[in-house]
Parts: structure tokens; C-alpha cells; sequence
């Protein structure tokens, strides 16, 4: 079985994921376990003369067979971990407002921090200087408490800016929990928002207009890996340091 293993292994580095899956779903439907070269051969792509396909046709050749049954499910073990692994891959995305001068597509900004937000279902931790005119964010931010979602926002103390961002959110998102530093001589420079410790977005953009409509604003999106993990570990640590507290 090992021989066997190391064949299925290598035959997955080397064919597609759709082949694979075909070639496991024709096997575990297979009732003739006499002819499993036969349904390997007829599921594989043409070509199947070199490598781990040839192998694989090789060993079926030989006795004591393997059950079509135990050789699906290896098979089906490996889509699974392959898939398995790709969730947990860490995956970038430049996010980017401003001039539309970039040689490939971008994600747009506010783009970007909605689907953080809208993703979010459990924990969402959401970092910003300011915060003002950016109606549609406030908007899902309003979406994701109504389903329940623990929403926490840390805005920056500074005067006239740190009052009206604690007006506007206490107007629209009344059961969000709203943070500032204890020490009002440090400054929230920070912006960022991360979901259920798998998906964040840093970015230099506040929670305004101009940030999300036409100022030259830079970020990344971050999806799975241990990124968004650790940006949701060390925002908590805040409050439960006591760094930051509600206001």
C-alpha cells in the first residue's frame, strides 16, 4: 500500500484536480474490481504513458489488486487535503483608490472593507483614525450587528475628530463596542479591519469620503494564513491589556 500511495501522491502533483476527481468518481462507481486498469485507463486524459499515470496503470496490473474502494478514497483523501490547504494558503490582494493608472486589476477600497465586514460572522475588529461620511460602510458595519456579529471599533482620541466619530457611531451602530487608547497623547494611526481571525485589510485609507472615493489610498487584502490571526490577536490584547477601553 505504500508503493500505491506514493503513486496516487505523485499523480496528483501531476495531473489536474477535475482529473483526479473524475478518475476517483468513476472508481468508487465501478462495481468490477477485476477491471480497475481498465476504468483508470478510460478516466485519464490521453497520454496516461509516462509518470505516475503509467505507474498507476503498472501497479493495477499486479496482485493482490487494490479494492476500487480504498483507492477512491485515497484519491478522495487527496482532493480533500489539497483543498484542505488551500484555505488555509495565505492569499494577497492589493486593494487600491485613486487614478486608474494600474497596469492590472485592483480592488477598490471601500470594495474591499465591505467584504471584510459582510464576511464577518462572529467577530469583527475594525481600526481607523477618522471616521466620517462613509455612508456605505457604516452600512454593512449596521448589517453585520443585526446578525449578530460582535463589532469592535477603535477610533483615534484626537479632539473634534475623536467626538463626532463617537456621535456617528453611537447614532448608527448603537450595540457596536467603541474603543479609544487610555493615553490620549498616543495617536490611531493604525487602519484595518479583520474578520473571524481569517480575513483582514490594511490599508492607509480612513473611514471617509475623500479615502474611499479619491485620495491615492494603498492597502492589502488578506485572506487566510496566519495573518489575520495574528492582527486579531494583538487588536484584543488592547483591551484586554488595557490599553484601550470603552468609550
Amino acid at each position: 500500500m505504500k508503493e500505491l500511495a506514493r503513486i496516487v501522491a505523485r499523480l496528483a502533483s501531476e495531473i489536474s484536480r477535475d482529473e483526479l476527481r473524475y478518475l476517483a468518481d468513476k472508481l468508487a462507481a465501478s462495481n468490477d474490481e477485476s477491471r480497475l486498469r481498465d476504468v483508470a485507463r478510460n478516466a485519464l486524459e490521453p497520454g496516461a504513458d509516462r509518470g505516475a499515470k503509467r505507474k498507476l496503470l503498472a501497479r493495477l496490473e499486479k496482485e493482490p489488486r487494490p479494492k476500487r474502494r480504498e483507492l477512491a478514497l485515497a484519491l478522495q483523501a487527496v482532493l480533500e487535503t489539497n483543498r484542505l490547504q488551500d484555505e488555509r494558503r495565505e492569499k494577497l490582494e492589493i486593494v487600491w483608490t485613486g487614478p486608474e493608472t494600474a497596469p492590472f486589476p485592483t480592488r477598490r477600497t471601500e470594495q474591499a472593507l465591505c467584504e471584510v465586514i459582510d464576511a464577518a460572522k462572529e467577530r469583527l475588529f475594525l481600526v481607523a483614525f477618522a471616521l466620517f461620511q462613509a455612508d456605505l460602510v457604516l452600512e454593512s458595519l449596521a448589517a453585520a450587528t443585526k446578525r449578530g456579529v460582535r463589532v469592535r471599533i477603535l477610533v483615534d482620541r484626537s479632539k473634534g475628530n475623536f467626538s463626532n466619530a463617537l456621535e456617528k457611531l453611537k447614532e448608527q451602530l448603537p450595540s457596536a463596542e467603541r474603543y479609544a487608547l487610555t493615553d490620549d497623547k498616543i495617536r490611531v494611526h493604525a487602519k484595518c479591519a479583520v474578520a473571524d481571525a481569517s480575513l483582514a485589510l490594511v490599508t492607509s485609507a480612513n473611514l471617509t469620503k475623500p479615502a474611499m472615493e479619491t485620495n491615492v489610498e494603498l492597502g492589502v487584502l488578506i485572506r487566510g494564513g496566519a495573518a489575520p490571526k495574528k492582527i486579531a490577536e494583538l487588536l484584543e490584547s488592547l483591551i484586554d491589556r488595557k490599553v484601550a477601553q470603552r468609550a
